[in-house]
């Protein structure tokens, strides 16, 4: 479609030029009219249409009206037409001047303290429009001998340029302001610079244009509320796309780089001036084949763990009299549970049946041993009253007997589960690339960081957000847990903000795809019109029929100068085509990231049987390895970390299981007595609590157009 230009509004009289016999447009009242309206509805009362004909030699009032109006309506009383036959024309352009139809027009600078006299102006205007630039123009400005030279007279006051026509709307063909001012010393003008509003026309944008406007990730850019102005974030957003974004009439366009199937204008030999025509190969050290994105995802891996240990203190019932009795299964299970683990599966054996048994102490011969793992207590009897009963001065007993069999564990057998969690980098790679621009140029190489954090605080999901809190067991493979080949379960949190992975490599891998098409617009053509055409713009596509020249462009840049001293003007076109070896399509194409492998450690491994370790007599016991460190100091120890108890030596903090000291000897036998239960849960390897760090790499193929251009000399 063709943009339109809105019409000109200018509060600001027109002055009539003293160099040309044009129309002059009367600066005072036209028409005056006088109306009663007797108004009972709300609709349209009356409709006044005007003609006036203005000959070039009045000056004068043409017609007085008086108008009065009676009403307490608050809608529209009446409409009034004007059509001007004949239109006065300040520093005219004759009509073979303008591109197609476009007409005879004058000029006008309109600005904030008044309008420039175009006796004023010398030499040329131009005006120059980019895409994703702000508009620029150039004027030069008369200065008298003698006049002193202001050059902040106009500086940042708002300009406009309109070009007016008979019978037809001024046409504004530029707005901005005064930014800048050259001064040749001892020449009699001044050179003045326009730029447009552009920085200002973003923060006007709605939300809506914005979002129109390609995509946005907060993992590859930043968070909405981060941006400090929408500059910025329309940037970020339009570098997902092929396209350029420009303000016409102050409203921003998005118009893509490729070429529109069906052209805006055709510019053919007539129209094209030999002159100025030029088609250029930019420099290729620019050119971007291969884009790789770096994605930094970090999540965590949840752990469960099940340790399954065993206990056999191997003591006979001849044991128990020198030994003492097996550990009680409480103390155990007390000691179990101290490790921070979750006690589970617990089951045990218990004493030796009751019975005879031959024992030998001593040397001596085995003497027949009676043992009883029951207790029995005698409490006197008592009535309902609480008194004693008695008979004959006998009292009465009752006897209550306890089997501690099962009170205590000759064996026991339990399982200990933990969970914890692991940070996991994952790094994945993802590289664009174009074969065909490789070949051709060689590899040309760019890379992008994205980092993507997957807050396991944030999860919705509770069995996530709250793993290894749980005091009881539960079941992992019912919470999602998967059974490894090293033991453990695990789950991953991996997308704790649903699809943010997805997401970020989509976003990434379309900036990645216009950094290598923008790197591949490398042609200009730039073809010089023989007329002026205000028609043209940024967001067009031309079809260029010319002997030297074929093709359909996208238009990348529009020049206009006008000549005041020749009452000439033209425009100049630029247009940026892609150039690649192979002429392929471009279209966005959605791939899933590519998942790293886990580096799990193979064998996690730990000491599952509890032994029965005994403090000899006389034996220094160290309970912890700082104090055997803070020890080993002095010149009367071993000077390295044992692995084993010797006789001098009980390294306690070492002990995993049930912890006896011996207390006396008599002829060879040893006295010993219960010190503790020990049971120590092995820290997790490194291996699975450090950070894992894992990567993937895959590479992906995307088309570059190839815009088709016929050159002949």
């Amino acid at each position: 479609m063709i943009a339109t230009q809105r019409l000109a509004v200018s509060r600001l009289a027109t002055k009539a030029s003293s160099n040309d016999a044009a129309p002059i447009l009367h600066s005072g009242r036209i028409a005056l009219i006088t109306q009663n309206v007797g108004i009972k509805h709300n609709g349209l009362l009356a409709k006044v249409t005007q003609s006036v004909i203005v000959k070039n030699e009045y000056k004068g009032a043409i017609a007085k009206f008086s108008q009065a109006v009676s009403s307490k309506h608050s809608g529209r009383i009446a409409r009034f037409a004007q059509s001007v036959l004949s239109a006065q024309q300040q520093y005219p352009f004759a009509e073979n001047v303008g591109f197609d139809g476009f007409g005879a027009f004058g000029i006008r600078i309109v600005t904030e303290v008044g309008e420039i006299d175009p006796c004023a102006m010398m030499d040329a205007i131009e005006i120059t429009f980019e895409e994703d630039k702000a508009a620029l123009a150039k004027a030069v400005f008369k200065q008298n001998t003698g006049e002193r030279v202001d050059l902040f007279k106009h500086l940042n006051k708002q300009m406009r340029i309109e070009l007016t026509r008979p019978n037809k709307p001024a046409y504004v063909l530029y707005e901005g302001k005064f930014d800048a001012s050259t001064y040749q010393i001892g020449n009699l003008w001044v050179e003045w610079s326009a730029v447009a509003p552009r920085e200002r026309l973003f923060e006007s944008m709605s939300d809506v244009q914005v979002k129109a406007i390609g995509v946005h990730d907060a993992n590859v850019f930043r968070k909405l509320e981060d941006y400090d102005d929408k500059k910025t974030l329309v940037a970020d957003r339009l570098s997902t796309v092929p396209a350029s974004l420009d303000f016409i009439n102050g409203n921003p366009v998005v118009t893509p780089w490729m070429p529109k199937l069906i052209a805006d204008y055709t510019l053919d030999a007539c129209e094209i001036l030999r002159t100025g025509a030029n088609n250029s190969v930019l420099t290729q050290e620019n050119v971007k084949n291969k884009v790789t994105v770096k994605i930094q995802n970090q999540w965590d891996l949840l752990y469960h763990a099940k340790r399954s240990y065993t206990f056999n203190c191997n003591y006979s019932v001849c044991d128990y009299s020198a030994w003492g009795l097996p550990p009680m299964n409480s103390t155990i299970k007390s000691a179990a549970q101290a490790t921070g683990w979750i006690l589970l599966n617990y089951a045990s054996k218990g004493l030796h049946p009751g019975g005879v048994y031959m024992c030998s102490w001593r040397g001596g011969h085995p003497e027949k041993m009676m043992w009883r793992p029951e207790s029995a207590t005698f409490n006197k009897m008592v009535n309902d009253k609480g008194e004693v009963v008695t008979e004959n001065d006998d009292e009465f007993y009752d006897r209550t007997v306890t089997d501690y069999t099962n009170v205590y564990a000759q064996e026991a057998s339990f399982d200990l589960v933990h969970e914890w969690s692991q940070p996991v980098e994952e790094s994945i790679e993802v590289t664009v690339q174009n074969s065909a621009s490789i070949s051709r140029y060689g590899e040309r190489e760019d890379t992008l960081n994205v980092n993507v954090y997957q807050d396991r605080s944030k999860a919705t999901n509770r069995t996530l957000k709250r793993w290894g809190e749980s005091k009881v067991y539960k079941n992992p493979e019912k919470r999602g847990a998967t059974k490894q080949s090293n033991g453990y379960w695990t789950l991953r949190a991996d997308n704790i903000e649903k699809g943010s992975l997805q997401s970020a490599l989509n976003v990434a891998k379309r900036v990645a795809e216009v950094m290598i098409l923008s790197s591949h617009r490398s042609i200009e053509l730039t073809l010089r019109s023989k007329s002026f055409a205000p028609q043209f713009n940024v967001t067009q596509t031309h079809n260029v029929d010319f002997q030297h020249v074929q093709g359909r462009f996208k238009v990348a840049r529009v020049a206009h100068k006008l000549d005041l001293a020749n009452k000439w003007a033209h425009s100049e076109v630029t247009y940026k085509l892609f150039a690649n070896a192979e002429n392929q399509a471009y279209a966005v194409q959605q791939i899933e990231p590519p998942r790293a492998a886990l580096n799990l450690f193979a064998n996690p491994t730990y000491e599952s049987e509890l032994k029965v370790h005994n403090i000899p007599l006389g034996a220094t016991v160290y309970d912890s390895e700082d104090e055997f460190e803070d020890a080993k100091d002095n010149d009367d120890i071993v000077l390295w970390q044992p692995t084993f108890t010797t006789a001098a030596d009980f390294y306690y903090y070492t002990a995993n299981g049930w912890i006896t000291e011996t207390y006396g000897e008599d002829r060879g036998l040893e006295f010993r007595r219960e010190r503790d239960f020990q049971v120590i849960a092995s820290e997790i390897e490194e291996e699975s609590t450090d950070a894992m760090e894992i990567s993937i790499k895959k590479t992906v193929e995307m088309g570059v157009p190839n815009d088709e251009q016929e050159l002949t000399a």
